[in-house]
């Protein structure tokens, strides 16, 4: 069989790892031929792309990025784009393709699959916000990067009685903040899936201060919502270009009841925006060994699926929701939710 790969998106932990696994799986076990399309989507629309064989996955475990490249390429966008990638397809003779990507780079290859193209998802997100996985790779790097920059400011809060305001990413789900924020022991967490009550952050903070704890952690997923402004059933994004990222949120921190300020000497509490690294700001070998060993296990799931054809996954007590794109997301595990609140 002649399988196509691409990596779509943004760069993750434990890219080269699937494209190595994936290489070796089908060489080793089915005598198949491979070829990398380069820079995700735009490999197929402008018909770039290299031969992938045993000799060029040699080494590349340890590397981080993606041998592939990669670009946020959606060709779906374009009126003709869908087209450009069944011809290059066709003129490459490609039987099967497998995509590595999130959520964008996926609703693509649904409707390649609708278009009778036999494709392989191989779920990659930072942001673990796809169906059908508990964990997406990138995931795991991402929280210990994140709770490492938690942990990290700590000392400087409490040496200077400042609240932190830690922003890490996610995009419309709260997993990296969650599981960061308590394995870094934040005082607050802010996710997309439950908006807050600004007034009642900061009274919660306040109480704190009333126990003789002077400085606070407030982990933030970048898209929180404050739970009154705007629109009261989905609440406001916190991301309002006001000076910068998520500025917005630490002014109306320091204005509540005035007890609080910003980067003000004199004021008793200081606030500061403190954007956690992102965890796909990562080289070489950095990425954890979860992210490396599932990277590595997708590997028989991709090639399998190729031959046995995918199942859609089985049904479980976590809540899905339908999003505008077609797609179904899990909403944060509500036991982790409650978990954290007490």
């Amino acid at each position: 069989m002649k399988v196509g790969l691409l990596t779509g998106g943004g760069d993750c932990p434990g890219l080269n790892a699937v494209n190595r696994a994936v290489v070796r799986k089908g060489c080793f076990h089915y005598e198949d031929e491979f070829v990398g399309f380069l820079e995700g989507w735009r490999g197929l629309v402008e018909n770039k792309s290299m031969p992938l064989d045993l000799a060029s996955v040699g080494g590349i475990l340890p590397r981080g990025g993606t041998i592939l490249r990669t670009s946020r390429t959606n060709p779906a966008k374009k009126a003709d784009g869908l087209d450009k990638c069944m011809a290059t397809l066709k003129q490459h003779n490609i039987e099967a393709l497998i995509a590595i990507g999130g959520d964008d780079t996926l609703s693509v290859a649904q409707k390649l699959h609708e278009k009778g193209v036999d494709v392989v998802g191989v779920p990659k997100t930072i942001d673990n916000d796809l169906a059908g996985t508990d964990f997406t790779f990138g995931f795991d790097t991402a929280v210990n990067i994140a709770t490492e920059a938690i942990d990290r400011v700590h000392t400087t809060a409490e040496a200077h009685n400042r609240v932190m305001v830690v922003e890490v990413m996610g995009r419309d789900a709260g997993w990296i903040a969650m599981y960061s924020g308590i394995a870094g022991g934040a005082d607050v967490i802010l996710i997309p899936e439950m908006p807050f009550d600004i007034d009642k952050v900061a009274e919660t903070i306040r109480l704190r201060h009333a126990r003789g704890r002077y400085f606070s952690i407030v982990v933030v997923a970048e898209g929180a919502k404050f739970s009154t402004d705007v629109d009261p059933k989905h609440g406001a994004p916190i991301v309002v270009n006001i000076a910068g990222p998520h500025s917005f949120l630490v002014n109306r921190m320091a204005d509540v009841e005035g007890d609080m300020n910003v980067r003000t000497r004199p004021l008793r509490h200081e606030v500061h925006l403190v954007p956690a690294p992102k965890g796909c700001d990562v080289e070489k070998d950095t990425y954890t060994t979860s992210d490396g060993d599932l990277g590595i296990y997708f590997r028989p799931d991709a090639g399998n699926h190729l031959l046995v054809g995918s199942e859609d996954p089985k049904s479980d007590d976590r809540e899905w929701v339908d999003d505008p794109d077609g797609f179904r997301r899990c909403r944060l595990d509500a036991g982790l939710c409650r978990g954290a609140a007490a």
